[in-house]
């Protein structure tokens, strides 16, 4: 839990933060900035703007003069021109995608695990990055097991067997090598045995991805082009089994990605950090997608002035900001609705 509330104040305060300095660029008027929901821990106030850090920690925002009526100011965002009134509304999701790129940078220079069956494509090597190294690591060792007579231990990386490295044949292997001499190359010691029924160990395959710090930056604008790809192409996949009757859809809602954090949490640090880059990604593609009260609906909106030249009016606005906050939430009910019953599966 603390993970998960550590990264949504994180991508939060990203986007809002965006929005933030967006608005001061343009000279438009930040009210109040604040970290979480109300109500209010304290407060402070420096120059004209509120800064707040809240008592709901799964959110945030940035309250901008005239962001939600007319207001006859200057300095309102009501009254400034369309395209300030874009470059503020999509700093957010920029500031979103930098913070993912930045992030990925950071990882693939030290060193970036992925999990893997080695049967399928990651989304790095859909990137069109190759991993660096392959090995399979043990993640449990059966107690009274042979595995455990011979002495292996949880985190040993299985680099190569019998001096193969087709990792996704391993599994194979050991079914078809029953009761003949094996040798597993761990990464400080060689283990030869007789391949027993069951060995005792529980295992995944994990890609390590790691570059240069220059191409470390190229490639985390590659896995950011291709998150955002494959989210486009799914879109209206899962917007339809959503709606379905199927449980495992593949969208998760705030409990989904509650149990997903926890699971990751315990493969370690560096996968969470790795998960907040993907999830900040998906935040930003989210905010675009043209529904009235995200981002990329509000902008749809502003084209839509600029382009009839005629400012809509509040009561449309209004009525199309309910229809909008109407299907987010029955949408937030069903995706809930369904991570629960995925837990009592």
């Amino acid at each position: 839990m603390l993970y998960f509330i550590l990264i949504i104040i994180t991508l939060i305060f990203t986007h809002e933060l965006g929005h933030f300095l967006a608005s001061k660029m343009f000279n438009v008027k930040v009210e109040e900035f604040g970290i979480g929901f109300p109500p209010r821990i304290f407060k402070f106030k420096k120059g004209e703007t509120v800064y707040s850090l809240n008592l709901i920690p799964l959110g945030g925002f940035c309250k901008i003069l005239g962001e939600n009526e007319n207001i006859d100011n200057s300095r309102s965002f009501s009254t400034q021109p369309a395209y300030k009134k874009i470059i503020i509304l999509l700093a957010g999701v920029a500031f979103n995608f930098l913070f993912a790129i930045i992030l990925y940078s950071i990882l693939f220079s030290i060193g970036l695990p992925s999990l893997t069956d080695f049967n399928s494509q990651d989304i790095y090597q859909l990137s069109n990055i190759a991993p660096k190294e392959q090995f399979i690591q043990i993640n449990k060792v059966q107690d009274n097991s042979i595995a455990k007579d011979l002495g292996f231990k949880v985190n040993d990386k299985i680099l190569s067997f019998n001096n193969r490295t087709d990792f996704a044949e391993f599994s194979t292997f050991l079914k078809e090598n029953k009761n003949q001499e094996i040798t597993l190359n761990l990464e400080n010691k060689d283990i030869t045995f007789t391949n027993p029924d069951t060995l005792g160990i529980y295992y995944t395959g994990v890609n390590i991805y790691q570059s240069s710090f220059f191409q470390s930056i190229i490639n985390s604008f590659k896995v950011c082009k291709q998150t955002i790809v494959l989210m486009f192409s799914l879109l209206g996949k899962l917007f339809t089994s959503i709606f379905s009757t199927q449980i495992n859809t593949g969208v998760a809602g705030p409990i989904g990605i509650i149990s997903i954090t926890q699971s990751i949490a315990n493969l370690g640090f560096i996968y969470v950090l790795s998960f907040a880059a993907y999830l900040s990604i998906n935040l930003g593609f989210v905010n675009l997608i043209p529904i009235s009260i995200l981002d990329g609906g509000r902008v749809l909106m502003i084209l839509i002035e600029k382009i009839f030249n005629k400012k809509i009016l509040n009561k449309i606005n209004n009525l199309v900001n309910y229809l909008g906050i109407g299907f987010l939430g029955v949408l937030m009910i069903i995706i809930t609705i369904k991570d629960i019953l995925k837990i009592f599966k």
